[in-house]
C-alpha cells in the first residue's frame, strides 16, 4: 500500500540484499525499499525511485552497488549519502551497456557486473577502472548475462540466456 509503512510499496521483487544487522535492501520495479528488521517497517530509498533495480551487492568498503533495467550501475556511500554514477561509453572508463542485470565480488574484492547483452564488466577497485568479457573475447557462450556467483573456492560462475553456465578460468582469463 502506497504511504504505509509497514508494508512493501512494490510486490515485483527482483532481489534482496542484506546490508547490516538490521537491514534488508530489496530490489523491485519501482526501486529500492529498505526494510528495518527490528521495527519491521519499510522505507523507499530516494534514488532510483521508480526505476527497476535487479540487483544489490555491498563492496569490501561498505559502499552498496546497484543495477538498473535501462540506467546502467550505480555506488551508494552510505558515509558521505553520495551516489556515483556509470553509464555505458566505449572508452573503457564505465559500463559496456546501461542495462545490467547482476553483480558478484570476486576474492580480490573486483565487481563483476553482469550485463543485457555487453557480457560482463569487472571493475577493478585497484585500478578503478572496467574491464568488458565478451563471447568474442573470453569465451563467454553468450553476451546476455543473467547470473554471476562466487563459488566457496572463489570460482567465478556465469548463467547466460541460452548459452548455459560458464566457469571462469583465472589463470587462463578466459570462460570454459
Amino acid at each position: 500500500k502506497k504511504g504505509d509503512s509497514t508494508t512493501l510499496g512494490n510486490n515485483f521483487i527482483h532481489c534482496i540484499a542484506r546490508i547490516d544487522s538490521i537491514h534488508l535492501w530489496i530490489g523491485t520495479e519501482n526501486g529500492i525499499y529498505i526494510m528495518d528488521l527490528e521495527r519491521e517497517q519499510f522505507s523507499h530509498f530516494n534514488f532510483l525511485k521508480d526505476k527497476a533495480v535487479f540487483d544489490i551487492l555491498q563492496d569490501k568498503d561498505g559502499k552498496i552497488w546497484i543495477t538498473s533495467r535501462l540506467n546502467g550501475l550505480h555506488r551508494f556511500d552510505p558515509e558521505k549519502r553520495s551516489i556515483e554514477s556509470f553509464k555505458a561509453d566505449n572508452a573503457g572508463l564505465s559500463v559496456s551497456a546501461d542495462q545490467v542485470t547482476k553483480l558478484a565480488r570476486d576474492d580480490d574484492g573486483n565487481i563483476w557486473i553482469g550485463t543485457f547483452g555487453a557480457g560482463i564488466d569487472i571493475y577493478n577497485r585497484a585500478t578503478r577502472s572496467f574491464t568488458n568479457l565478451r563471447a568474442a573475447n573470453s569465451g563467454l557462450s553468450n553476451d546476455f548475462v543473467i547470473a554471476l556467483y562466487k563459488g566457496q573456492d572463489g570460482v567465478m560462475w556465469a548463467g547466460t540466456m541460452n548459452g548455459g553456465l560458464c566457469k571462469w578460468q583465472k589463470e587462463q582469463r578466459s570462460f570454459k
